[in-house]
């Protein structure tokens, strides 16, 4: 079983610069789970 949660584009990409991955340019949920 899956839970799926929305996450917001900034908290994203603060996320992704934390982590050294690069800067966040698109962010799109899932259409259906």
């Amino acid at each position: 079983m899956a839970v799926y949660t929305e996450v917001a584009f900034a908290e994203a990409a603060a996320l992704m610069h934390a982590l050294d991955l690069g800067d966040l340019t698109e962010l799109q949920g899932i259409k259906g789970g």
